[in-house]
């Protein structure tokens, strides 16, 4: 009797325990959401010179990443794809490109293509909880991108860019997660990216300058390797 006592009450000591720890383990995510691009306002080099406007459309963005927890401190390799329309371009002082020969100023929308970015980091993050509920990581990272538009404004004419950029980017991380199971996180993830100095020509061989950058606002789910329970406290 003392025995079957023994064995139930072990029995709920296991299931009444929270997940352990994730300190130590190795863990593979996908996460995906909104991407809130600014407007780029691009300094434009030849021609009557000025600023090419970009209002920019909120897009989606995917990714995967796969890290390691050292208990503070995360480590881990992103990679993620960012895809994105443009409402409308406005120039007031370098024609934008359209079916006339001279193009026109002004502002103009229904713009059709659009812009992707595709992105490699390598991120670190100050870990804080998360255990047995609720928990938090910040911090940031750095990598390579690419940038590609291809825009035009008017179906019957040339485009106003149709080039790619490519080079040094960087980001903020903020992340809620919470544990499912042992080996299963949920969480909700914000990131500020930023691609500096983007370079891009358009199709009249005009210089387009400015930084990139965007907000994205994504749901998580990471899978944890190596997750069990605790071991239930020792019979008295």
């Amino acid at each position: 009797m003392r025995r079957l006592a023994l064995i139930l009450s072990t029995a709920a000591a296991v299931i009444a325990t929270p997940a352990i720890a994730r300190d130590g383990q190795t863990y593979f995510g996908i996460e995906g959401g909104v991407v809130l691009p600014n407007d780029i306002q691009f300094d434009v080099t030849g021609g009557a010179g000025g600023q090419t406007v970009l209002d920019n459309d909120n897009g989606w963005e995917a990714g995967v990443v796969i890290g390691h927890d050292f208990g503070f401190i995360r480590l881990e390799a992103e990679g993620a794809y960012k895809d994105f329309n443009v409402q409308s371009v406005t120039s007031n002082t370098t024609p934008i490109p359209l079916a006339t020969a001279a193009g026109g100023t002004g502002s103009f929308g229904d713009i059709s293509g659009g812009i992707d970015v595709i992105s490699g980091m390598v991120n670190a993050l100050i870990d804080i909880g998360g255990n047995n509920g609720i928990g938090f990581s910040a911090g940031g990272g750095v990598g390579y991108a690419i940038f590609d538009a291809n825009l035009s404004a008017d179906p019957a004419g040339p485009g106003i860019v149709d080039d790619k950029d490519k080079g040094f980017a960087y980001q903020g991380i903020a992340q809620l997660r919470m544990p499912l199971t042992d080996s299963v996180d949920v969480g909700l993830k914000y990131k500020y990216f930023v691609i500096p100095n983007l370079d891009l020509a358009s199709t009249q061989n005009l210089g387009y300058s400015d930084d990139f950058e965007s907000h994205s606002v994504l749901a998580t789910l990471s899978f944890n390797f190596g997750g069990s329970r605790a071991a239930p406290p020792p019979p008295p």
